[in-house]
């Protein structure tokens, strides 16, 4: 065995190693040991009923389509890595010709070439739905707000530019036979990360808003809307995260550490898995069993001998605002 073949195995085993620590744990965000459907089949499913149980509006429509597209974009992410392992190794090692290890080698990359101009394009797209979400919750919740609306749309329009011409540039560096991290990559994590942070700040401040509302108003026991609200605060929160620490993975990948990196494979399939979960997540929270009879709020005023005048119009106002508040959070529901 010469030092051409002893290249090709470092290579080719290279190559396993990471996609199939990669596989590992993209998998086991899909369908985890010893739970039948599988963690993300079961959101799926949830989802869905959660939809059919509602009037189907053109927003309900549009977000049904949308758990469609993720779970064939999800399934494709999974069904992309095996095949592509199980090719590689195929016309690599296991078909024997008298060419040599080098030659079946550069066969075997040819004969996958066609997969590889997929791979960027199911993650993007799960990607961008995922930050779609986020940026219609907080568009629903503001929506008098002209202003925010227009931040907003051009922050999703920009992150959709700089996320699909990082897929194109991912494809053309297929032909011309190139690898590792460019600009673009950590370029579109970090403008989706701005668009998360953007909508789930929004998100946040109407939160904070509402509980500073009923604190003057002197109520003290959460909502259900109130409950929502946090819960898309957190789950917010953590996919921001991921896409925190996979943009410094990718930084340093691109102008530090040239090598391949497990950690960067790692979490590269975790944030492929929370680009999956967290539309799912966001539906199951806002349509699972919500009612606006069992959302509307009544405020039954009760005074006391020791408020002053200014105290009660203070209070009063307060609880307006938050009427009108919440008022808006049971319409959003409806989209």
């Amino acid at each position: 065995m010469d030092s051409d073949d002893n290249a090709v195995i470092a290579a080719f085993t290279d190559t396993i190693y990471f996609d199939i620590a990669g596989l590992i744990v993209t998998t086991v965000g899909y369908e985890l040991p010893r739970f039948p459907p599988g963690v993300f089949i079961a959101g799926m499913i949830v989802a869905t009923r959660s939809l059919l149980n509602k009037p189907w509006t053109r927003s309900r429509v549009a977000l049904f389509a949308c758990l469609v597209v993720i779970s064939i974009c999800f399934t494709w992410e999974i069904f992309y890595t095996g095949v592509l392992e199980l090719m590689l190794t195929k016309y690599t090692l296991l078909e024997q010709g008298g060419s040599g290890l080098v030659a079946q080698f550069e066969e075997a990359i040819q004969k996958v070439l066609p997969l590889q101009y997929l791979p960027p394009w199911p993650g993007t797209i799960n990607v961008l739905l995922s930050d779609y979400m986020v940026v219609w919750r907080a568009w629903v919740l503001f929506q008098s707000s002209k202003s925010l609306k227009f931040a907003l749309a051009f922050l999703m329009f920009a992150n959709i530019g700089v996320n699909v011409a990082d897929c194109i540039w991912g494809d053309l560096e297929v032909k011309i036979e190139t690898s590792g991290t460019s600009v673009l990559d950590w370029l579109s994590g970090i403008v989706s990360l701005a668009v998360n942070m953007f909508a789930t700040g929004l998100i946040s401040w109407m939160g904070w808003r509402h509980r500073r509302m009923k604190t003057n108003a002197a109520i003290h026991k959460r909502s259900r809307a109130e409950n929502i609200l946090l819960l898309l605060i957190e789950s917010g929160a953590v996919y921001c995260a991921v896409q925190l620490i996979y943009s410094v993975f990718v930084l340093l990948q691109t102008y530090w550490y040239t090598s391949p990196s497990t950690a960067l494979h790692i979490i590269t399939s975790v944030g492929i898995i929370s680009s999956a979960w967290y539309p799912v997540a966001v539906i199951i929270l806002v349509n699972e069993g919500s009612s606006p009879v069992v959302e509307t709020f009544h405020i039954h005023q009760s005074k006391t001998n020791g408020e002053t005048d200014a105290q009660r119009v203070n209070l009063s106002r307060s609880r307006r605002i938050m009427a009108k508040d919440y008022q808006m959070i049971i319409d959003a529901e409806k989209y």
